[in-house]
């Protein structure tokens, strides 16, 4: 199969990374999201909600050994939200982009 990614996914172990969305105001709810993978291009994270394919969002990003208030901003647009198959779960894929603030 014909890998169609410009960049390989780094898969991240043991919910060492986290995000947590800051923008829009609707979409905020303080829930720190685990990240499956991310690279380059985007990120991927497990949540109990839907989001709306094409919305775009602005997140934090928690690496273990820092905070979110030493986090900066990162805008993306949700390019698929899948439910996990028997689970009450989705996995969000978001591509990073750039946004003047």
């Amino acid at each position: 199969m014909h890998e169609k990614r410009r960049w390989g996914r780094v898969k991240v172990d043991d919910a060492k990374l986290t995000c947590r969305i800051i923008e829009p105001q609707n979409s905020i709810d303080n829930i720190d999201y685990v990240v499956d993978n991310i690279n380059p291009g985007g990120i991927c994270f497990l949540s109990d909600r839907a989001f709306d394919q094409h919305s775009t969002i602005k997140f934090l990003i928690k690496f273990p050994f820092s905070s979110y208030v030493e986090a900066g901003g990162v805008w993306g647009k949700v390019s698929y939200c899948l439910k996990i198959h028997d689970q009450e779960k989705y996995i969000t894929g978001i591509a990073f982009m750039r946004r003047k603030s």
